[in-house]
């Protein structure tokens, strides 16, 4: 995940929020902490699932 100081926010190299469409800069920093959020969960949930 990358976060740059204009509000965008790209995961993976793929921008979630684009600046060229009046995005609230509050959005891609909520989306980008659920993506972060859920790729944890998977993670946990994985490393139980392997003991």
């Amino acid at each position: 995940m990358t976060a740059y100081d204009n509000g965008m926010i790209q995961v993976d190299g793929i921008p979630i929020n684009d600046s060229d469409s009046g995005y609230d800069e509050a959005e891609g920093w909520l989306g980008a902490a659920e993506n972060v959020a859920l790729v944890l969960n998977e993670f946990r949930r994985q490393v139980k699932a392997a003991r």
